[in-house]
């Protein structure tokens, strides 16, 4: 199946290829097209568990999202995160048993995802949520280190994110640092460097941001990233 990163989800969420499925393979979309439900193999009781969380507080947050309201998604998106961590087992190195277990087409790794992003949202709104995504962030990292290489290094940069937002910058470019040194070929842990530097009034610094863009244009391949960074030099010289 050939999807283009603007189109819609074939999942059915409603968002972009880009934003949400990109990382699953064409099986993971065969999949769901042809079944109506998911194998409970190994999963115990966490099916009926998750498709309760479902009802109870994830989609109810989902529609709190669609309305613009952050901090009460986060509320409830964040008490579903603490009954799925009751369900995560020692073997459980990425977040393939969850997802066997989720009702119909749900995906327990794109709620999480989706809970990183809303986190951010609310954290515009009120900062200590950005606490709470850096806690989040770092406890998705110790649970599941196998998940999609994407998925984990957007968990780390979130982290960076987090505290460049709550003004910590030490602790920031202690992550970023860090995110360089385990992901040097992706752009990304470049360009949120960069970015850091570029448009943090307290610590701007456009030269240093300059060296991060052009770095991250060493190991850019796709053209939605190549893209990304240009904008970013060209809003630098501006």
């Amino acid at each position: 199946m050939n999807i283009g990163r603007n189109e819609p989800c074939p999942c059915g969420s409603g968002k972009k290829y880009k934003l949400c499925c990109i990382n699953k393979s064409n099986a993971d979309f065969d999949s769901i097209a042809a079944a109506t439900t998911k194998s409970s193999q190994s999963c115990d009781n966490s099916d009926s568990i998750l498709e309760e969380l479902f009802g109870r507080y994830i989609f109810e947050g989902y529609e709190f999202s669609g309305k613009g309201k952050p901090i009460e998604a986060c509320e409830l998106f964040l008490k579903a995160w603490e009954e799925i961590r009751h369900q995560i087992r020692p073997e459980d190195r990425s977040t393939k048993r969850l997802n066997d277990c989720c009702p119909k087409s749900f995906f327990v790794s794109n709620f999480l995802q989706d809970l990183e992003e809303e986190l951010h949202q609310a954290g515009l709104e009120d900062p200590t949520f950005f606490e709470n995504r850096i806690d989040f962030c770092q406890s998705f990292c110790r649970y599941f280190p196998d998940e999609n290489p994407l998925t984990f290094h957007n968990m780390r940069r979130a982290i960076a994110d987090s505290y460049v937002s709550l003004g910590q910058f030490d602790h920031a470019r202690e992550e970023l640092d860090r995110l360089v040194s385990d992901f040097p070929k992706n752009p990304w842990s470049y360009i949120q460097y960069g970015d850091m530097y570029q448009f943090e009034p307290a610590i701007k610094d456009r030269d240093k941001a300059l060296d991060f863009y052009q770095r991250a244009l060493r190991y850019a391949t796709d053209h939605y990233d190549i893209e990304a960074i240009h904008e970013r030099i060209q809003d630098h010289s501006s």
